[in-house]
């Protein structure tokens, strides 16, 4: 279990873009984007990392989170 680090997925990961937010996807579960969730009712929104490159991922989870309502 990776609990704060670097993970490289090429197939698994979308594209990340270097220094920016990664979130767990509202639209498919399991699934991670750069794209901030919206339009999904009872769904948190977290921070899991970071892109490093477009291929890697600095898993970081934020202590912070925010419900959609």
């Amino acid at each position: 279990i990776l609990l704060w680090g670097k993970i490289r997925a090429d197939a698994a990961f979308p594209s990340f873009s270097v220094r920016r937010p990664v979130y767990i996807d509202a639209g498919t579960a399991g699934d991670l984007t750069t794209t901030i969730p919206s339009g999904t009712t009872d769904w948190v929104v977290r921070i899991v990392g970071y892109g490093n490159t477009a291929d890697e991922l600095f898993f970081c989870p934020d202590n912070t989170y925010i419900e959609l309502a």
